[in-house]
């Protein structure tokens, strides 16, 4: 488990205007670390990416965990790679200012960041948003079998459970995950 409080700096954010095929385009990029069980240290970097949508609100493009990172200002090259910008430019922003803009639309901070980039959203009803979310659940068992070398005891096992001898069920449960995947285009769905 990854211990928060030796981190040099546990997140970061970005204000960004880059250059696309349609033109300028106003972003925010953060990262945060968190615990991740697949990293070889425990924990990553989870980055995204925030668009501003014609309605006012920012839409989440998730850009992954990132691993071998020892702070989170580190990962200002990867702004890049997750949106493929012809150019930008960029600055540090506060993290707090940031999820001030994305997640509690705060139109004093949103205007304190972008200046005239800034656009009221129309008064309205908060919309829900559609997202998918990835459940990973693992079972896990130990089974213990007679063979020549580690090869072949691994293929018996892989035998046994493909031809069910080796049934995982509820007894065998050590965890799950939840993900929130990837957001699609917009697809003629309201959110």
């Amino acid at each position: 488990m990854y211990d928060y409080k030796t981190c040099q700096q546990s997140e970061a954010a970005w204000l960004v205007k880059g250059k696309t095929e349609g033109g300028e385009v106003p972003a925010l990029f953060g990262v945060h670390v968190c615990e991740d069980e697949y990293s070889p240290n425990g924990f990553g970097w989870y980055f995204a990416s925030y668009l501003k949508g014609a309605d006012g609100r920012w839409d989440e493009h998730d850009g992954g965990i990132y691993w071998d990172y020892s702070k989170a200002t580190e990962l200002e090259h990867v702004i890049g790679d997750t949106l493929p910008f012809r150019e930008y430019s960029y600055r540090d922003t506060d993290y707090a200012d940031f999820e001030a803009v994305v997640y509690d639309n705060d139109k004093a901070a949103e205007v304190r960041l972008f200046g005239n980039l800034a656009t009221a959203a129309p008064e309205q009803a908060p919309k829900e948003n559609l997202y998918s979310v990835r459940i990973t659940e693992r079972l896990e068992r130990t089974v213990q079998v007679r063979a020549a070398n580690r090869d072949e005891a691994k293929e018996k096992v892989a035998d046994g459970w493909k031809y069910e001898t080796h049934v995982l069920g509820a007894d065998d449960f050590k965890g799950v995950d939840f993900k929130v995947l990837l957001q699609e285009r917009r697809r003629g769905i309201e959110r």
